[in-house]
């Protein structure tokens, strides 16, 4: 018993003393681990002070923190995540903890992990451009491109001088084929940062594929200079060899990617599954990758499918077009309506709705990325005003794809403003229904907004948009009973699928205000200076998405509205800030409120 007594208050008097000790190693670690690049020694301190913190914790989250962080900087991945997972049990909202494991998730390849865990990161500090960037990584990853874009865009909007962001957007931009977009994030990479040698890599290839292959040349020499000893620099110079049809060199360039990293095939890190998708396109066009000789790589039998099971990219397959210009990811641009469920009204044979998507610019634009959801937008749109509005089929105009000259003969010119529309209204019998999928965008120098048309070049908007000003004119001229106004578009200059206005550089443009006349309701997807968000799975706009539902009835019930069967908007207001605003938010970590302005007359 007197030697129980004595090992007892030894332990009294040693455990104070040994938790000081860690508590003041703690912080230190905290702060050096993350920030200065400690010796090895300094890392095993911080691992023994997080252990012995257990002994007598005044914070065992941030315990647990401090030895995932130094776990990280040992390279012990699977500790620095078990430490990780033990600090966010003990406080769920330590934002460095869901960081840490986000980031020690991704590095061994487990990618839902590093996505849920970058997203928890997010809803705590939306600002937190790691947790942003982590994100972007894994939904490269994930091939999750337009999701991956906004990602890396958001991380610009943080931290405007990040080298790392802009070269990151300039790989999504690739794999979303928007090459020159792609160069023009590649080139300002390099410049903020002229030794980052995956930056390099990656405008080497965005090069390749608008077929300046002496550019391109240049730019992939640059990378192997400053990176020799990587397997994706190496990788990045297979496809720059292939798309300049040097196919020994393309050969030597994959071979020598897989002697450093011979584990490359069964990865789905972005940069390389982009390289094998062009080496297995240039194996099918009779090019094999590889050769026969020892070691040589069978590229086309070696395509890693993704994390979840199904072919990573499914939906940007590779192709190159008959007249041998550069090739384009082709994205699926699908048309199927959201399954929602509007209460049938009888027909109404005087209202007419105009229903336009605007999906596939990059057909006839020369440098407007493409809006994937826009031709289920409008189907979506169009089963409601079938439905719900109860307008017949006759009295629906319905674009795929606006030209400039196809919206000027629908709402009139400057000049005339009696277009289609104008000649198809029964005045003040007819209500009007105006709904726009498709880009919207600033000019430059005017800070006019506009409505952007398939065939628009965004350099020149003034001259090949449809003035939004003009539209809301021309409207006013038409004699209907009530105009409403939807519009799935911002008038930014950014989108989900990067910039509209070329040269951006990831900075919005400040529209000018506009004067609505007081009988037209507008509904816009979200301020002047937002983005207007997509779903996850590219399937629809959130706006449209909620927008729908909202009107399907659920904006009616409580908490949003009073329950009488009818939905007004301001029912849809209250409902947009639980659904939309708050979807964006917990998606893309970036601010979306609709804007609607109610008629007055």
């Amino acid at each position: 018993m007197k030697w129980i007594l004595v090992v007892f208050w030894v332990a009294v008097a040693f455990l104070p003393s040994r938790a000081a000790y860690a508590d003041e190693t703690l912080s230190k670690c905290l702060e050096i681990v993350q920030i200065a690049k400690p010796t090895k020694d300094i890392l095993n301190d911080c691992v023994e002070a997080g252990k012995a913190h257990w002994l007598y914790p005044k914070d065992r989250s941030r315990a647990y923190t401090a030895l995932s962080a130094a776990y990280v900087r040992l390279g012990n991945y699977k500790k620095a995540k078990a430490s990780a997972n033990l600090a966010i049990h003990r406080d769920d909202e330590n934002v460095t903890a869901h960081y840490y494991k986000a980031y020690v998730s991704f590095v061994l390849q487990q990618y839902r992990d590093a996505d849920a865990s970058s997203l928890k990161a997010i809803e705590l500090w939306p600002t937190f451009a790691k947790a942003h960037s982590i994100r972007t990584s894994t939904l490269l990853a994930l091939a999750r491109y337009p999701e991956a874009l906004s990602s890396g865009l958001k991380v610009i909007e943080i931290e405007p001088k990040n080298s790392s962001a802009y070269a990151n957007v300039s790989l999504a931009l690739i794999t979303v084929g928007n090459y020159e977009s792609s160069v023009k994030y590649g080139l300002h990479a390099v410049m903020l940062n002229p030794k980052l040698a995956f930056g390099h890599a990656y405008l080497a290839v965005a090069r390749a594929f608008l077929g300046d292959d002496k550019m391109a040349q240049e730019s992939i020499s640059t990378a192997i200079k400053l990176q020799s000893k990587w397997g994706l620099i190496w990788a990045m110079a297979g496809v720059v060899h292939n798309r300049g049809g040097r196919f020994k060199e393309s050969t030597n360039a994959f071979n020598e990617a897989v002697r450093l990293y011979p584990e490359m095939f069964g990865t789905n890190k972005p940069a390389y599954y982009l390289a094998f998708r062009i080496a297995k396109e240039a194996s099918q066009k009779g090019h094999r990758v590889g050769g026969s000789g020892t070691g040589a790589v069978a590229v086309e039998n070696k395509i890693p499918d993704s994390s979840d099971g199904k072919k990573a990219g499914a939906q940007n397959e590779i192709s190159t077009p008959s007249n041998g210009s550069s090739s384009a990811l082709e994205v699926e641009l699908l048309e199927k309506p959201l399954a929602v469920r509007f209460k049938k009204v009888a027909p109404r044979p005087d209202d007419i709705a105009v229903i336009i998507g605007n999906a596939n610019y990059a057909k006839l634009s020369r440098d407007v990325p493409n809006v994937i959801p826009a031709y289920s937008d409008a189907a979506s749109f169009k089963k409601y005003a079938l439905e719900a509005l109860g307008v017949k089929e006759g009295n629906i105009i319905y674009l795929r794809d606006a030209t400039r000259s196809q919206l000027v003969r629908v709402f009139g010119s400057t000049s005339n403003s009696r277009g289609q529309l104008f000649d198809w209204v029964r005045p003040s019998r007819s209500n009007v229904f105006v709904f726009y999928s498709g880009h919207g965008a600033p000019d430059p120098s005017s800070g006019e907004s506009f409505l952007v048309p398939s065939d628009a070049d965004s350099s020149r908007l003034s001259l090949t948009g449809y003035p939004l000003s003009l539209l809301y004119k021309n409207l006013g001229q038409v004699p209907a009973r009530s105009i409403t106004v939807i519009l799935e578009s911002c008038f930014s200059g950014l989108s989900s699928n990067g910039p509209v206005i070329s040269g951006m550089s990831g900075l919005t443009i400040e529209p000018k205000g506009l004067d609505l006349p007081s009988y037209i309701t507008v509904v816009s997807a979200g301020k002047s200076d937002q983005i207007a968000s997509w779903e996850q799975d590219n399937s629809n706009g959130l706006f449209t998405k909620y927008l729908l539902l909202a009107l399907s009835g659920e904006a009616d019930a409580t908490p949003y509205g009073n329950a009488d069967g009818e939905v007004d908007w301001n029912e849809v207001s209250a409902y947009f800030q639980d659904t939309l605003t708050y979807m964006a938010r917990r998606y893309y970590g970036r601010d979306q409120t609709a804007q609607i302005r109610q008629a007055t007359k």
